[in-house]
């Protein structure tokens, strides 16, 4: 009987912080492929094809205000799909469009496929990647956040050696191998994220009950010493 009376022992780790990894690591691809390097694709684009830095600009901005235009939307399907869906629906796109930049020959398919790879990016990007962390953790919340946007800084690190591989090798091979990468790479990362602990057994932050309402007693305290 006094084996009932025992609380559970708090896991040594906590899952939550795996969705935080995963989080980062579907930023840092999504960084290093695409956002970090567009000045390495237009460079290659205007020796090619001998557009001005307006006509390359156009796209770069359009695809600015399709992510404004995206929110709402965006918002819809995380609430009704889960975060992780929405990311990886997202990295589909973005792999697309890589694919077909890959083949561009034109302003017209330039823009198509460049939108595409702006919509893939948005999608797995900023918001549904806070969402999953945010529904994870409460107490720990700001360290979590901050950690998950480690991975687009880093991304900023290697951004180099993609900018030297469209030099070396060709924007086209780069960008059809960046789509293969995002498939077989950033693809498999989101499988390890959960829509909430709560579905694994869990709690926010990884705390059990009993350290909840200890916590919550605690503020309670603090509070009433405050006033």
């Amino acid at each position: 009987m006094s084996d009932l009376n025992v609380s559970p022992k708090r896991p040594r780790f906590f899952y939550g912080w795996v969705v935080v990894a995963a989080g980062a690591g579907v930023e840092f691809t999504v960084g290093a492929l695409m956002q970090q390097v567009f000045g390495g694709y237009a460079a290659a684009l205007t020796r090619e094809f001998g557009w001005d830095r307006s006509t390359i600009g156009i796209g770069f901005s359009l695809s600015r205000l399709e992510n404004g235009i995206l929110g709402p939307l965006q918002g819809w399907m995380i609430d009704k799909f889960g975060p992780q869906w929405v990311i990886r629906l997202g990295l589909c796109i973005l792999a697309l469009g890589f694919l077909a930049f890959s083949q561009l020959n034109s302003v017209t398919t330039f823009y198509l496929s460049f939108g595409l790879m702006a919509l893939g990016a948005g999608l797995a990007g900023f918001m549904p990647i806070t969402v999953a962390i945010v529904n994870w953790f409460d107490r720990q919340r700001a360290r979590a956040l901050g950690i998950g946007q480690i991975g687009f800084a880093l991304s900023g690190l290697i951004a180099w050696l993609v900018i030297l591989a469209i030099t070396q090798l060709g924007w086209r091979q780069v960008a059809m191998t960046s789509g293969l990468i995002v498939l077989v790479v950033g693809l498999p990362i989101t499988f390890a994220m959960r829509a909430r602990p709560e579905d694994m057994g869990l709690r926010l932050d990884g705390l059990t009950e009993e350290e909840e309402a200890r916590l919550r007693e605690q503020d309670t305290l603090r509070d009433r010493k405050s006033t």
